[in-house]
């Protein structure tokens, strides 16, 4: 064979001189500059659409209360809000990540969300729902953040894509650190160097080796596989493989040669199957679509369709040691099995067969997948916002209807008692009440004892969100007031944690009675805000169905014990 060499042509020597230039421009500057994310990820403009697109899908679908102290304005609220015809969600995108701009492609093209109005219009800041506002663009004294007041239904967003280790904290600091350099950006770089040098080479040595010197030019069977392997991959949109603690067997849900058929294509509807009804207890399987403007969905408990439901909702506290009320059938690969729990850790049993068993998690804790608190506060309607303290004839009420002697809530009512009275209800003193005295007793007492059964993270329920619906101050035993502060106005409720003894929180509740001026400041909020239980089962369910529609992804949750007992 001969292997003279082919002669090189001045155009080729231009363009592999131009190409050994651009290899080590890219290397000087990843030493100079390791923090120029412009270079360093040339795909920004796909994940920072995506972040608006989510940031708007969320703020649709939990239009509630949640609070971040504003340390900008320190103002609870502003003079305007959102029209009332306003029919879209308003995201307003603060500043542009990195200073570069993207598409504003409609959401409903993309991403198949429909209301949305994702925009840089700062005009639009007094209308918009969600600020979404980009933490590497923040100046150490905030001077690039809003500086006029915050309306009271707006939510501000913080935005960050990058690691811990490449986001500086102190953002009160005035000055930028540097982000040290690492031994990885030089390895990368020199690995960078040889490819280049080695391309370099083999094009002037090996003219003819087309794959290398046209490195852009696809061949047919390319495309033919890469064909095939996006058709195999939507066939496994979620496939995987989960330990069986039931039959003690691997599960492979696309086992043998025909597994469970999915729904068929023109089913327009998302499955959710109830295994077991709560507690034993049934309750009204209403539309979706009325109750929460969620659509396509179908909430069942016919295990009949257990093959073709795209969720199995599982509640935990009907799940015996042994398992045996588990689904025994195989999986299909599209399904997903959710752990549902509103318990407490405390009063919840940690059955460790359960590990890898489920693919979601609901529960009142903010870390599960589909996050269902036990109430909200919502935008008060104009109707709404005209409130009115209810007539008070009580100081302080409590209605315990399991009280054992050596809960915390227990020991500390012992000692509140000794220093104010408080009108106490339930089995244990002798004063049961029915469903219908509940209301009027509660709106009746000015403070009302909102003591958690156990002290747990995001662990408070209906005993906090029932008297701020009807009108009473809650004194709050559970977790910190922190907590309680990401979901309800500070100004709203009285920690006992905020004094030294019960004696002064007996002296401070006897002080608000007497100054009825402080007393109505506790419902400020009112003005703009009401208090909504979240209806036990039916909400769950619906909020599984949606997010099933909108994250088909492959997920598992590892390890169960340890996120909800550890």
């Amino acid at each position: 064979m001969d292997m003279t060499k082919v002669p090189q042509k001045p155009i080729q020597k231009v363009i592999v001189s131009i190409f050994l230039l651009v290899c080590f421009g890219g290397i000087l500057y990843i030493y100079s500059n390791p923090n120029s994310d412009s270079l360093r990820y040339p795909f920004a403009n796909v994940y920072v659409n995506n972040s608006s697109t989510k940031t708007c899908l969320n703020m649709l679908q939990k239009e509630h209360f949640q609070c971040t102290k504003d340390k900008t304005t320190n103002s609870p609220s502003a003079t305007t809000t959102a029209s009332k015809d306003q029919q879209e969600t308003i995201v307003l995108i603060w500043m542009w990540p990195f200073g570069a701009k993207f598409d504003l492609i409609p959401c409903s093209t993309r991403y198949n969300i429909h209301g949305c109005h994702i925009t840089a219009d700062r005009n639009l800041y007094d209308q918009a729902h969600g600020v979404l506002i980009h933490h590497r663009d923040i100046p150490g004294d905030l001077s690039s953040m809003p500086q006029t007041p915050r309306p009271y239904f707006q939510k501000w967003i913080w935005w960050n894509m990058e690691s811990p280790t490449n986001t500086y904290a102190n953002v009160m600091d005035t000055k930028t650190p540097t982000i040290p350099q690492k031994s990885t950006h030089k390895v990368i770089a020199g690995i960078f160097l040889l490819v280049c040098s080695g391309y370099i080479f083999y094009v002037y040595y090996n003219p003819n080796t087309d794959s290398l010197r046209y490195p852009f030019v696809g061949n047919q069977h390319s495309t033919e596989s890469s064909t095939e392997t996006c058709l195999h991959m939507q066939a496994k949109e979620n496939y995987h493989s989960i330990k069986n603690e039931i039959t003690n067997k691997t599960l492979n849900t696309t086992s043998a040669l025909k597994p469970p058929a999915p729904a068929s294509k023109d089913q327009q509807e998302t499955i959710v199957l109830i295994w077991m009804w709560p507690f034993g207890v049934s309750f009204a399987l209403e539309p979706c679509s009325t109750q929460y403007n969620i659509h396509g969905c179908h909430i069942t408990a016919d295990r009949n369709l257990y093959d073709q439901a795209h969720g199995v909702l599982i509640h935990h506290r009907d799940i015996p040691g042994d398992l045996s009320n588990m689904p025994q059938k195989p999986r299909p690969y599209f399904q997903k099995w959710i752990w549902w729990n509103m318990e407490s850790p405390t009063n919840t049993y940690a059955n460790r067969a359960l590990k890898e068993v489920f693919n979601l998690t609901t529960s009142y804790r903010r870390t599960s997948d589909i996050y269902v608190p036990y109430g909200w506060l919502r935008e008060a309607t104009e109707s709404e916002k005209n409130f009115t303290i209810p007539k008070k004839d009580k100081l302080v009420c409590w209605i315990v209807s399991h009280f054992e002697g050596h809960f915390r809530r227990s020991t500390y009512y012992y000692e509140l008692v000794k220093h104010i009275n408080v009108d106490a209800y339930g089995g244990h003193f002798k004063n049961r009440i029915n469903d219908q005295d509940y209301s009027k007793i509660v709106s009746s007492c000015k403070f009302y004892l909102s003591f958690e059964n156990s002290i747990h993270q995001d662990y408070f329920t209906e005993k906090v969100f029932n008297p701020l619906s009807l009108g009473t101050v809650p004194v709050v035993i559970g977790p910190p007031r922190q907590n309680y502060e990401m979901s309800i106005p500070s100004d709203s409720f009285i920690h006992v944690d905020d004094f030294p003894s019960p004696k002064e929180l007996a002296d401070h509740l006897k002080m608000l009675d007497v100054d009825e001026e402080r007393y109505r400041q506790f419902f400020n909020w009112r003005k703009n805000f009401v208090s909504v239980g979240t209806p036990f089962g039916l909400e769950q369910a619906c909020r599984v169905c949606y997010y099933l529609q909108q994250n088909k992804h492959y997920t598992v949750v590892k390890d169960l014990i340890g996120w909800f007992w550890g």
